[in-house]
């Protein structure tokens, strides 16, 4: 069951998911990655980078991504591009603007490298103490600090030249989306939060001046904006596309409030308030989820069309979130759970813990839970890593 939980920082500190393409399977640990073979679990390769680290990320973005060939890093004031097969090193990319801005946000799209200056201050890179700390749980003050940027750019992955650059206001790192024609955001645009120099931002001022925006991904030219009057973020503030809606979700004063738009104008559909089912362990830390026309916000379901909320709730769990398919949510309900989707039932793994955000993805036509507990003081976990095929294809 290689890894187990030594190569990686206590499972508290809600730190980047793992990824998996290509048939391979990374994860990143405390100052290192390591790359597995995605059906048998071998070690392919590993390696130690002491610049490499960011957690809490429902209050930020991920710091790497991947391709069917590729793994990017951003570390510090660089994209590192590794060969997925071997790790070695292919080429830098460098942030445009150079110091005090570090790499923030990262994605790869078919031709294009999509990045974001970050004040290199403003990242969380703590992994120690409790909710106001390297917990990740509080309800306000800095552990709730949304991280903020302040340019986005694309690359060329085949020239390495900067293809384009947007500047405006400040770009909120958890709703920077992309889309296989666009990236939207919400910024704010308040004077005064822009004149200052933090960009770990926890003032409610960050959802005044704030508007919606959309560019066209591959030129980098603003298709729309919309002017934003939604609650404050307090805790945590996310936006997330699928087909032709926007769904944007705020967490504040004991409530989850919940606003879909439309992708290709910017106009709103319609809104939702409810409140947290809990204030601890994650319960007023729900992201959206989207599969077909439903949207998850737990342990609430809608119809994205309409906004009508559907019967069944998805079943809460632990500190963690949860992945989406088809078919089924995975997530921490103490231990690695499944709810099936139409049945409304749950399955779980005893003695498997995962992480307090998200370590177990569904990928490659598998279940891959590589250990993510490690640290857990509340149970008997077996810290190791597994992989899971679908019954159906034992069956066959």
């Amino acid at each position: 069951g290689r890894p187990g939980a030594r190569y990686q920082p206590d499972r508290n500190g809600r730190k980047p998911a793992p990824l998996s393409v290509g048939g391979r399977l990374y994860l990143q640990g405390l100052q290192r990655i390591i790359a597995l073979d995605a059906y048998n679990g071998s070690i392919l390769w590993s390696l130690e980078i002491p610049a490499l680290g960011r957690f809490n990320m429902p209050r930020d973005c991920s710091n790497w991504c991947a391709d069917e060939d590729f793994l990017y890093l951003a570390v510090e004031g660089e994209c590192w591009k590794l060969d997925g097969a071997t790790g070695e090193l292919v080429h830098r990319f460098r942030v445009p603007g150079g110091p005090p801005f570090h790499w923030g946000y990262l994605a790869s799209t078919s031709k294009l490298l999509l990045g974001s200056s970050v004040r290199s201050d403003a990242p969380f890179r703590n992994f120690w103490g409790g909710a106001a700390e390297g917990w990740y749980d509080a309800k306000g003050g800095d552990a709730t600090g949304k991280i903020c940027s302040d340019r986005l750019f694309a690359y060329d992955k085949d020239t390495g030249k900067v293809a384009w650059d947007y500047t405006s206001g400040l770009l909120v790192n958890p709703t920077l989306t992309a889309s296989a024609e666009r990236v939207f955001f919400v910024e704010s645009r308040n004077p005064e939060l822009m004149e200052k120099e933090s960009r770990r931002i926890s003032d409610e001022k960050l959802f005044t001046d704030q508007y919606l925006v959309a560019l066209d991904r591959k030129t980098g030219k603003k298709l729309w904006e919309y002017s934003l009057s939604t609650e404050p973020g307090t805790v945590v503030f996310y936006l997330a596309h699928s087909g032709n809606k926007l769904s944007l979700v705020a967490s504040s004063k004991k409530q989850y409030h919940v606003y879909v738009f439309d992708a290709d104008q910017g106009a709103s559909n319609w809104e939702n308030h409810f409140p947290w089912p809990s204030d601890n362990h994650g319960g007023h830390m729900s992201r959206p989820a989207i599969v077909g026309n439903t949207l998850y916000v737990r342990p609430r379901a809608f119809d994205i069309t309409n906004g009508s909320i559907l019967e069944k709730t998805v079943p809460m769990g632990g500190c963690g979130t949860y992945a989406a398919t088809t078919g089924a949510l995975f997530f921490r309900s103490g231990n690695v759970t499944v709810w099936d989707r139409d049945a409304g039932t749950t399955s779980a793994w005893s003695r498997l813990r995962p992480d307090c955000w998200l370590s177990t993805i569904p990928a490659g036509g598998m279940l891959l839970s590589p250990e993510g507990g490690g640290g857990c003081s509340c149970g008997s976990w077996m810290e190791t890593s597994i992989g899971f095929i679908p019954t159906s294809l034992l069956r066959n």
